[in-house]
């Protein structure tokens, strides 16, 4: 009989990939967890391959996972872990709008389908409007520090660039400099439509830069992600929302070395929040955007 211990050890490091976070979440010391996946593989022989950034299931590894994750799953509800009752109530998360339904949805996906006990209720709100944390369990800050009576957990950094269609460019040159971009048409989401637009460039120095007219102005990056696909003019978006229409080559960015906005994001509840799912749910967040 195998020991249910390094089982459970087993399916949350194939989960989290990482050691250190896997021995977070089983409230353990990381030799313990690594211990226990040592002990393990002398009865099944090689589950993970060791790679720089994290562990990776093996053939094995993967038939013993596939095998024995939802079993470990539902006894780790019922004996190991005290707190799974708390993490079962539902998650109130607040989120600026952009960010919530560009990047956010895909981990929140993620955590629910790892978490099947776990049920989120997500508000969206304007880009720059500090999460309420009074009414919601975690906040999302783009661009905002959280105040001091807030735990926070840093995710990064989300930048806006220029985007446009590669058939914008079919009789003339792409931009190559700032001053370039007078020459071209623009959908952005802060000039006014019809008239011509200035822009604020961050590269090796700061630039102000003048744009050509403003075709289409939008707060909605969707619209501009699909105006500029279409070749209507030279796009302002986050990256995040371009990076799959680079990757297909129905996009291609304009002025590469320059970004238009870089803004921190933090994850955040108040310390009076005691909702053990907000903290899971935010160092899963941190871990899944850090790949």
């Amino acid at each position: 009989m195998l020991d249910l211990n390094l089982l459970r050890s087993f399916v949350v490091v194939a989960e989290r990939r990482r050691l250190s976070q896997a021995a977070h979440v089983l409230g353990l010391p990381k030799s313990t967890v690594s211990r226990h996946v040592a002990k393990l593989e002398e009865r099944t022989g090689k589950l993970f391959n060791r790679l720089n950034d994290g562990f990776d299931l093996t053939p094995v590894g993967q038939r013993l996972y596939g095998q024995t994750k939802n079993a470990i799953h539902e006894l780790s509800r019922e004996l190991f872990d005290p707190g799974a009752a708390e993490r079962a109530q539902t998650l109130r998360i607040q989120a600026p709008a952009n960010y919530g339904r560009g990047l956010l949805n895909g981990v929140i996906a993620q955590y629910l389908k790892k978490n099947p006990y776990c049920a989120i209720d997500i508000t969206l709100t304007d880009r720059f409007t500090s999460p309420d944390l009074t009414a919601v369990d975690l906040g999302v800050f783009v661009g905002i520090a959280p105040g001091k009576d807030v735990e926070h957990w840093p995710a990064g950094f989300v930048e806006a660039k220029l985007y446009a269609a590669p058939s914008l460019f079919r009789k003339a040159r792409r931009p190559k400099t700032p001053g370039d971009l007078k020459n071209w048409p623009v959908v952005t989401n802060d000039c006014v439509p019809g008239e011509l637009g200035r822009i604020r460039l961050h590269g090796a120095r700061e630039k102000r830069a003048l744009l050509g007219q403003v075709r289409l102005s939008s707060a909605e990056p969707e619209v501009l992600l699909t105006a500029a696909i279409a070749g209507i003019g030279i796009a302002r978006l986050p990256t995040f929302y371009a990076d799959a229409a680079v990757a297909a080559g129905t996009l291609v960015a304009v002025l590469p070395d320059y970004a238009i906005d870089r803004h921190a994001v933090t994850l955040g509840r108040s310390r009076l929040n005691k909702n053990v799912a907000a903290a899971d749910f935010a160092e899963f967040a941190v871990a899944t955007l850090s790949r």
